[in-house]
């Protein structure tokens, strides 16, 4: 595609934004929660980073990793990766009521 250079404009200041973020930080550096009071704490807290962000959540092909990509990006392509492919192979993905 005409004007793809393979950076976002944005993905550096975007990252750098997430990783400096104070309150993600505190939670990060908080030794006397407990790891599901951490975990549950990060969550939201990162969740509410993408949202602010216009971020998506992209599953690859592996099915096994995912990255942040702007939402704007994920929108304009096609979805054939990760979980589209996991669901195409196997019923009880597509339809997880599906009995085994």
């Amino acid at each position: 595609m005409d004007g793809i250079t393979g950076t976002h404009p944005e993905s550096q200041k975007i990252a750098d934004k997430i990783l400096s973020d104070k309150k993600l930080q505190k939670i990060i550096n908080n030794d006397e929660l407990g790891y599901d009071k951490k975990l549950g704490k990060l969550t939201s807290r990162l969740n509410t980073l993408r949202s602010e962000n216009e971020l998506t959540v992209h599953e690859l092909n592996n099915a096994r990793k995912t990255q942040w990509i702007p939402t704007d990006i994920n929108g304009t392509f096609g979805h054939l990766g990760g979980v589209s492919e996991l669901k195409a192979q196997n019923p009880v993905i597509k339809n997880p009521k599906c009995p085994k």
